[in-house]
């Protein structure tokens, strides 16, 4: 079974904009990373959002767990930011990750 990514942003997915130094949101680079690593490891990606974690709010964290719960695969990865990153995964039930 495949593994499942879901993405939802933080900064290696960011773009530098040269001209006024901004870094911004366009597509992800994980297909390009997995490419460059030669990985042969079946994977579904699914873009979930495209945010800065600091911008993350309750809502968002729902759905990154509500995905997470309904989706077909056992094995999850989540690209996220890493300013709130505890607090996304601290925050609500995960019932395919007990904390305790």
């Amino acid at each position: 079974m495949a593994i499942r990514i879901f993405i939802t942003g933080g900064t290696f997915d960011k773009e530098y904009n040269e001209l006024n130094g901004q870094l911004y949101f366009k597509d992800t680079h994980l297909n390009e990373l997995l490419g460059l690593g030669r990985s042969l490891v079946p994977v579904e990606i699914r873009t979930l959002m495209m945010i800065d974690s600091l911008e993350m709010t309750n809502h968002d964290r729902e759905l990154i767990a509500h995905q997470c719960n309904s989706c077909e695969e056992n094995k999850i990865v989540i690209t996220h930011g890493t300013n709130t990153g505890f607090r996304s995964i601290c925050c609500h039930e995960w019932p395919l990750f007990p904390l305790g």
